[in-house]
């Protein structure tokens, strides 16, 4: 029994090819990180989860007929990429980003104890002044949506996964 083989130098040469290119991957990691980045983006432009399931509208955003999480563009201007040798990521330093990204219910954080200050209301027509009190509320103050900007989807980890094994392979317009 034995394998017959025809152009070995041929395979030497590829398998040497693929071995330069996995120690490396930062040309592929660059391109999927820009990638992740630019699907973000359009997320925030296109009302919808990176599922591709449509936000909620904000209150704001209905009054103004703006969009949701745009009112400034913070956080969607914040969105970045990074790579490197065998990573790419994209994501943003805005703090309050993890929380419109993956959601809150009324209270989940616990109760912190806040000092209102004095102030009047009007009520049935009569102005009334309060005085300053101590009072407990629950964090958040109320439900926040899962909004869903930042993740990969299947079809994203499909698009990623041929990326790499063309680099590998040496097809396409990677270096």
């Amino acid at each position: 029994m034995g394998i017959k083989t025809k152009n070995l130098k041929t395979i030497k040469n590829k398998i040497r090819f693929m071995i330069r290119r996995v120690s490396d991957l930062t040309p592929v990691m660059k391109e999927i990180a820009y990638d992740m980045k630019k699907e973000t983006i359009l997320n925030f432009d296109r009302e919808q989860s990176f599922e591709e399931e449509k936000w909620i509208k904000s209150k704001r955003a209905k009054e103004v007929s703006g969009k949701t999480l745009n009112k400034t563009g913070h956080l969607r201007g914040s969105i970045t990429a990074k790579s490197g040798v065998r990573f790419a990521r994209c994501g943003t330093n805005v703090r309050y980003a993890a929380r419109l990204n993956y959601g809150a219910t009324r209270g989940e954080d616990g109760e912190k104890s806040v000092k209102v200050k004095a102030h009047t209301r009007n009520i049935n027509g009569k102005t009334i002044n309060v005085k300053t009190y101590n009072s407990t509320r629950q964090l958040p103050f109320g439900n926040i949506p899962a909004y869903g900007f930042l993740g990969i989807n299947s079809v994203m980890k499909e698009r990623y996964k041929t990326k790499i094994r063309d680099y590998l392979l040496g097809k396409g317009g990677n270096p």
